[in-house]
């Protein structure tokens, strides 16, 4: 995995904060053409990050979904 195990689900947005000595800059991350979604398995929870470039600006955003075997096996039963 690429180190997004600490990631909840839900929205993320990425941004670049620099500390140079006085308050915090943030930079928000503009997005071109976002890399495709990846899933894998850790446990028993299936995590899937898909980024995309939000409308409007561009900006980079990541969604975090993670699903546990439990939820996914009644997902198919019914």
């Amino acid at each position: 995995s690429q180190g997004w195990e600490g990631f909840a689900g839900g929205v993320w947005d990425a941004f670049l904060e620099l500390d140079l000595g006085g308050p915090p800059v943030r930079c928000r991350i503009d997005a071109g053409a976002p890399v495709p979604p990846h899933a894998w398995w850790r446990w028993a929870v299936r995590r899937t990050v898909r980024p995309y470039s939000t409308s409007g600006r561009g900006r980079l955003s990541v969604a975090v979904r993670n699903v546990p075997v439990r939820r996914a096996v009644r997902r198919l039963l019914g």
